[in-house]
């Protein structure tokens, strides 16, 4: 945490927080007997049908989604500066974002920020309302950005509801 600002106190230089990564969710055993299943299946239907390498990337795909699900969750360094969006060891500057949208809703709080760059379209940034005032933070974004509505992507929610 930056060391001069308390977390979530506004200044004309910068406004930082911590927070955990996305949600992670208490899988049961039945969740990776069933994820277990199904990627098995898979893998073995692509194998019966030639296609070894996407047999290959399903099993893989598999183990690194078990190995995520029984991590803990990291708490990312977020801050908000005259440089632009940092979200841990990645640097966004204000000229490759396009626009922002404060959602503040009681158990899921984020923001989501338009880039310009084609391998990240839309970033979500976790915060907490409790440490930082949405308010605060749709100031402070309002100096360097537009506000556009938008929404997070239908698969995001359908994964998150899944558990990945």
């Amino acid at each position: 945490m930056n060391p001069e600002l308390p977390a979530g106190k506004p200044s004309s230089k910068s406004l930082s927080w911590h927070a955990p990564e996305p949600k992670l969710f208490e899988h049961s055993q039945d969740w990776f007997w069933v994820v277990g299943i199904i990627a098995v299946g898979g893998a073995v239907l692509a194998a019966f049908f030639g296609s070894y390498t996407f047999a290959a990337l399903i099993i893989v795909a598999t183990g690194v989604s078990f190995l995520k699900a029984t991590r803990p969750p990291r708490f990312i360094y977020i801050e908000l500066s005259r440089e632009g969006l940092r979200q841990g060891d990645l640097r966004y500057p204000w000229s490759e974002l396009r626009s922002f949208w404060v959602i503040d809703t009681e158990d899921h709080d984020r923001i989501l920020v338009k880039s310009r760059r084609m391998s990240t379209p839309l970033l979500v940034i976790p915060y907490e309302s409790h440490e930082v005032p949405a308010d605060t933070i749709r100031d402070f974004c309002l100096e360097y950005l537009d506000e556009e509505q938008m929404e997070e992507p239908v698969m995001a929610k359908l994964l998150e509801r899944l558990g990945f």
